[in-house]
């Protein structure tokens, strides 16, 4: 819970822009997501906010990331874009 409010609290006091989440996505999963989304503010949308998937359990894909598991992030994207959901 304590970590859960923090991450909160770190949301909250980030400028959401497409340059914040490059620095906490990295260069090679935000050209994913520009890939995947229409504009650079559905990026910034989604990255910001709490995901119910099986993949994120109720966390942001900004707080996926800042816990390290930007890699598993990109490699979910690049499986859901080539339609290889056994992976």
């Amino acid at each position: 819970m304590i970590k859960l409010i923090s991450y909160n609290c770190l949301i909250n006091k980030v400028q959401k822009t497409i340059d914040n989440v490059c620095s906490v996505a990295g260069k090679n999963l935000t050209d994913l997501l520009k890939e995947c989304f229409n504009d650079n503010q559905e990026i910034v949308d989604w990255f910001y906010k709490p995901n119910k998937s099986y993949l994120f359990n109720g966390k942001s894909p900004f707080e996926y990331c800042k816990e390290g598991n930007a890699d598993k992030l990109e490699a979910a994207l690049i499986n859901l874009a080539t339609g290889n959901f056994g992976s």
